[in-house]
């Protein structure tokens, strides 16, 4: 059985000064918690905070122990203006639907959104600390009051410095804000405030930024997304949003793309772009049999795909050997060409590599009736109109053409560039310089490494 302790005022007569005279009050404190007497223990906390009202901690005894109430609260306010956790028990007071300990009517729900926030903002002010504004961001967020929240998380998050829940709790109100720039700039900030980041972080940024048209390939992503691939090494779809971000990137992350792709065609797809930009990327790296080989197999899984129908044709009109093969499939493809501009540069491709030169000209023409001046397609015709004047001993002829195509080409994939550059050389000889190229604008991002009528959509 416990003893019970000496009255408030005896024992607080031990402490030599008021700061002993606190010390004494709260250890009081405690030890009738301890036994379960809460009244005795909040007069206790009374006599404490008279004997030290600068002190935080001898406040929050008290406004825990007297059940949050409004006065206390307020005087424990005025008593210590920059303490964090007072700060929040006044906002938890001010937004509690029920009105709070004290209150004479619960608050409407716009005038609990409004205290909230120009509390927030007070304390942003005042230099309210990251860790309570996402404390707060929290609260508010569970409470039902957006506003309030994300104001609560932007200061957190202005401030963070590293500190994770911060940039947790930002991802959250950017997320019912709909702002996604912030989502992403949070979710990016807390994979990099992470030791170990979970697999949760990166997914939660990819989700993000895949919400984007176009979709962003930029360095952010190619990383979260080889994340996702270490964690869940299995899963089809990281590889093939890895394999097609690295595709669209080009160069040597053609390499990677050709990797990924590949691996997801052996772990089973259920849609023809893998075996699309597997090829593509095979042919970029000047592997054309492999380029066919995966196209024939696409093929056997999705027979009536235009696309692979379309890619595999183009590739087999490019080599001598195969070209033959590419002449056959032609009727084909003619049935299907429709109104598909990129179906019909690959049957004037087979009819030109074939010197059917009267052929591809009436397809070109058809492509440059409904082509934009300056577009991709409009610079690809103009480039077999070219080849084809060449073939026929025109080359004043083919010059105009290049020279028309190259001044007012805009956003040409850089293969067609060089092929237009090497053919103005050609006609210009040796000895003579090319124009300045910089009046074709080739693309920075997605369609620098792909040919344009026949990559993948």
């Amino acid at each position: 059985m416990h003893s019970k302790p000496r009255r408030p005022g005896l024992i607080a007569a031990a402490g030599r000064d008021r700061f002993e005279k606190a010390a004494l009050l709260n250890q009081l404190c405690l030890l009738l918690c301890w036994q379960d007497r809460l009244e005795a223990a909040r007069a206790a906390a009374a006599q404490a905070v008279q004997s030290f009202p600068e002190a935080p901690a001898l406040w929050r005894w008290l406004i825990s122990l007297s059940g949050a109430a409004a006065e206390t609260i307020a005087r424990a306010r005025e008593a210590c203006p920059a303490d964090a956790e007072i700060w929040l028990a006044d906002l938890v007071r001010q937004t509690q639907p029920e009105g709070g300990s004290g209150a004479a009517a619960p608050p409407a729900e716009g005038a609990r959104e409004a205290a909230a926030l120009a509390s927030v903002r007070r304390a942003q002010a005042d230099g309210l600390a990251p860790a309570a504004a996402a404390r707060a961001a929290d609260y508010l967020l569970r409470a039902g009051l957006p506003r309030a929240a994300a104001a609560a998380a932007r200061a957190a998050t202005e401030r963070a410095q590293g500190w994770l829940p911060a940039y947790v709790v930002g991802v959250r109100c950017a997320l019912k804000e709909q702002d996604r720039d912030w989502a992403i700039a949070c979710a990016r900030e807390a994979i990099r405030a992470s030791l170990n980041p979970p697999a949760f972080f990166y997914q939660k940024l990819v989700d993000l930024k895949s919400s984007q048209q176009p979709l962003p390939i930029d360095s952010d992503m190619v990383f979260a997304l080889r994340k996702l691939r270490e964690a869940e090494p299995d899963n089809p779809l990281w590889m093939q949003m890895l394999g097609y971000v690295c595709y669209q990137r080009g160069g040597v992350e053609m390499i990677y793309a050709l990797y990924e792709m590949s691996a997801a065609i052996e772990g089973g797809v259920s849609n023809s772009a893998p075996y699309l930009i597997a090829a593509e990327a095979s042919r970029f790296l000047g592997n054309y049999e492999r380029a066919r080989d995966l196209l024939r197999r696409g093929l056997e899984r999705f027979p009536d795909d235009l696309t692979l129908h379309n890619n595999l044709t183009y590739l087999l009109a490019l080599e001598p050997q195969t070209a033959a093969e590419a002449l056959e499939r032609l009727p084909t493809l003619r049935a299907r060409a429709g109104e598909h501009p990129e179906v019909r540069d690959t049957i004037a491709v087979v009819c030109l590599r074939a010197g059917l030169l009267e052929q591809a000209e009436e397809e070109l023409q058809t492509i440059l009736r409904t082509a934009e001046l300056g577009g991709a397609m409009w610079f690809r015709a103009r480039l077999h109109q070219a080849e084809i004047s060449l073939q026929r001993g025109e080359k004043q002829r083919a010059r105009l053409l290049i020279e028309e195509a190259l001044r007012l080409g805009k956003g040409i994939p850089q293969e067609d560039v060089h092929a237009a550059n090497k053919i103005f050389s050609d006609l210009m000889g040796p000895d003579r310089r090319a124009p300045d190229w910089r009046t074709v604008i080739p693309p920075s991002g997605p369609e620098a490494a792909a040919p344009a009528p026949n990559a993948p959509p």
